[in-house]
């Protein structure tokens, strides 16, 4: 049987108290005992809870954030100038996540799932650069062919040797 530490205590006192009382014999009693597993708390599942909370905080923030519509104008007005800084900046923005995720996927294994987050962003920037660089190229005919064959040689970039499927595996040291 599955319990808690806490549920675990609980019964141990209960068997304790039976056995004290004549209601169990000790072969009983520890029959009884040598049931109950303690199961661990899982902290996996903890982690990954509380990383969706904060991403769900990120998400809000960016709501009342763009709610301010002096600030939403000042971004409008930055990015209305120049079509070039509608494509670097957020090409920039995916490199540095880019180099930060893989990075940190090298060296911090344990912090998965913040990992694919910052690899994720870099993603949406991606996303967003291809979707200005198609806007600043387009000559009203709306063939984006180039485009995703562009985004597809980009993304069959090769893995590192350390990751085979998905999982990376650690090299000592030289």
């Amino acid at each position: 049987m599955n319990v808690t530490r806490k549920e675990q205590r609980i019964i141990q006192r209960a068997l304790n108290a039976w056995q004290a009382s004549g209601e169990l014999t000790p072969s009983d009693s520890q029959r009884l005992a040598q049931t109950m597993r303690v199961s661990p708390f899982d902290w996996r599942r903890l982690s990954r809870y509380a990383f969706w909370t904060a991403l769900a905080c990120v998400l809000i923030s960016l709501g009342s954030l763009f709610a301010d519509s002096e600030l939403v104008a000042w971004l409008l007005s930055l990015f209305s100038h120049s079509a070039l800084m509608r494509i670097l900046l957020p090409a920039l923005l995916a490199v540095v996540c880019y180099g930060w995720g893989f990075r940190r996927q090298r060296r911090e294994t344990q912090w998965h799932y913040s990992t694919e987050a910052i690899l994720f962003l870099g993603v949406v920037f991606t996303a967003v650069a291809l979707w200005q660089l198609g806007e600043r190229l387009d000559n009203g005919s709306g063939h984006i062919a180039p485009l995703f064959a562009f985004a597809g040689k980009a993304r069959q970039q090769p893995q590192p040797d350390s990751y085979r499927l998905g999982h990376p595996v650690r090299h000592p040291e030289p």
